[in-house]
């Protein structure tokens, strides 16, 4: 959220869509005053104004990537004054912009590769990658006979692919502005489920293992007395009968057997949970009421009470003997024997932000393994500078970046675990000229950036 003179610009999710308003906080009844800016399908966030209140510039994926565009504003209404106009900046994924008084804009880009891996799961030998790029793996699932992959892109479209296990002949199954989500299989590999927003809320999708018969598998019958408004993360019973999955209040069961209008069940007790092998229970993070997590639990269908197995824990899921539970977090994998309470732990550092996946027989570990390059750059987007006829001129210094290094392995960049550490803090106007603001600071990589002028923007 930023402010004008006159007016707060800021953005918000409606509906699963990212847009951009501007509020004037000074008018005797300023919910009256708000404007919507965009209202288009695109991902819109991080308004800046101009100095001088007469432009509004945002991040949108509109054009494919993330990147700089610019609006028009009548500074006392608030009113859009003209269609928007790309700032295009040298990078596909842009952000956390700052613009000083004489129009300067700083800004950073993120460059990114992403791979999915598997590691032996008795740790045995070193990871084997699969397959990787610069498309984002948002979400993944081996197929039940291990041959091939489902998956869900992130960044400036989010839809549906299956490929084999090591990455050819991959199938686009969705391709639209939609959200498309955590895709997961059938026991039997023949039909894939995912939660979106292509209806507007969040609901559970199914589409044939061939791509075909796109349905939407829950409408508003089915959620009206629950509570319920959205669905996320399905996970499908070995039988195929029924999908658990998150919702504004904690787990639902969709009974995919009963008549339209009476699917949803609402259970509670645990979040993101994952079938037992014999469909008779689940376990996930024990939660309270309000969505806390409380540890990790087991949840019984037949007596329909949880039971608290640990602590701590992160991304519990069942091994194919039906006994042992698979518990990530805290840079460990633990294995919990359910009938014995026995306990056992080895080193398993996953990345900050990503699912670990247990292979359909338990032989390997699946890991979506980010890699992330930070560069930072200022440009001149001056719209009171032209070049004599009424063009903005704009004029880019060299991108600079950021000396980050990872504080717990000392590596440049890159790093695995999602750590980096700025070794300095800087300002300038261009790479040769920058004064050091601050000392080395850990910070998450996507929040440290954008210092300008002495003052610091996170």
């Amino acid at each position: 959220m930023v402010a004008s003179r006159n007016r707060i610009a800021y953005w918000n999710v409606v509906s699963g869509n990212r847009d951009i308003w501007t509020i004037d906080p000074n008018a005797p009844q300023p919910p009256r005053t708000i404007v919507r800016v965009t209202s288009d399908a695109s991902l819109h966030w991080n308004p800046v104004w101009a100095p001088g209140g007469e432009y509004l510039y945002y991040g949108s994926d509109r054009d494919g990537t993330l990147n700089l565009w610019r609006v028009p504003i009548r500074k006392q209404t608030g009113e859009v004054a003209g269609p928007p106009e790309p700032m295009s900046l040298p990078g596909s994924f842009n952000g956390h912009f700052s613009v000083s008084q004489n129009g300067d804009i700083a800004y950073t880009a993120l460059t990114r590769s992403f791979q999915v891996a598997a590691f032996p799961f008795d740790g045995s030998g070193p990871p084997r990658t699969l397959f990787g790029g610069s498309q984002e793996i948002a979400a993944f699932e081996v197929s039940p006979d291990g041959r091939s992959i489902a998956y869900t892109t992130g960044g400036a479209r989010e839809d549906v692919f299956v490929a084999n296990i090591d990455g050819t002949r991959v199938r686009q199954f969705t391709n639209d502005a939609a959200l498309d989500r955590a895709v997961t299989w059938s026991a039997d590999g023949k039909v894939l489920y995912f939660f979106s927003n292509r209806n507007g809320e969040y609901r559970v999708w199914s589409v044939r293992a061939d791509g075909s018969d796109l349905t939407c598998i829950t409408d508003e019958r089915d959620l009206a007395g629950t509570g319920i408004y959205n669905l996320y993360a399905p996970a499908v019973a070995p039988d195929g009968r029924t999908i658990a999955a998150d919702s504004n209040r904690l787990t639902a069961l969709v009974h995919l057997d009963r008549a339209p209008g009476h699917r949803v069940e609402v259970v509670g007790h645990v979040m993101a949970p994952r079938w037992s092998p014999d469909g008779r229970s689940l376990v996930g993070i024990a939660a309270t009421a309000d969505g806390k997590p409380q540890g990790v639990a087991v949840y019984s269908l037949e007596t329909r009470r949880a039971e608290k197995l640990l602590a701590s824990g992160l991304w519990p899921q069942w091994l194919n003997d039906g006994r042992r539970v698979a518990i990530f977090g805290d840079d460990t994998l633990r294995i919990l024997d359910t009938a014995t309470r026995t306990l056992t732990t080895r080193p398993f550092p996953v990345p900050s932000g990503v699912v670990p996946r247990v292979g359909p027989d338990a032989a390997a570990i699946y890991l979506r393994r980010p890699s992330s390059r930070v560069t930072c750059g200022c440009s001149i987007h001056s719209p009171t500078t032209n070049d004599g006829v009424g063009n903005p001129v704009r004029r880019d210094t060299p991108p600079y970046r950021f000396p980050f290094r990872c504080p717990s392995h000392q590596r440049e960049g890159g790093c695995q675990c999602g750590r980096y550490e700025i070794s300095e803090l800087i300002s300038f106007r261009s790479p040769s000229a920058r004064r050091r603001l601050a000392p080395a600071a850990a910070l998450p990589e996507t929040r440290a950036l954008a210092y300008l002028y002495g003052r610091a923007r996170i």
